[in-house]
């Protein structure tokens, strides 16, 4: 057997080997529902959920329940998408709010 064909096999199984590591990172990541979001101190931040469904999926199928939830989802009404509209401006006004206060602090310290 030549060089070539060796080469040839060790491509395949370090293919395979991505392969596999990767199908279990996903399994992995259907299982741990853990979600970690980090933010800087004083940030304000609205958290929605969820509630889930009563039968006690896990894993891969509550991954693809999920995801088939967020594709059922319901379209937001005309007065939701407006009252979204104006946090995003009272976000938007206390960031730069902030971003004066903390502007102006610094020259002092």
């Amino acid at each position: 057997m030549g060089w070539r064909a060796e080469r040839r096999r060790l491509r395949e199984r370090i293919a395979t080997n991505i392969g596999v590591a990767g199908d279990q990172e996903l399994t992995n990541l259907a299982f741990n529902e853990s979600i970690v979001v980090i933010v800087p101190g004083n940030t304000r931040f609205y958290l929605v959920l969820r509630k889930g469904s009563s039968k006690g999926q896990s894993g891969v199928g509550a991954a693809a329940s999920s995801n088939q939830a967020v594709v059922n989802a319901r379209i937001p009404s005309v007065d939701e998408l407006r009252e979204l509209i104006q946090l995003r401006r009272e976000l938007t006004e206390m960031y730069q709010t902030q971003g004066r206060a903390t502007a102006a602090q610094q020259p002092q310290q």
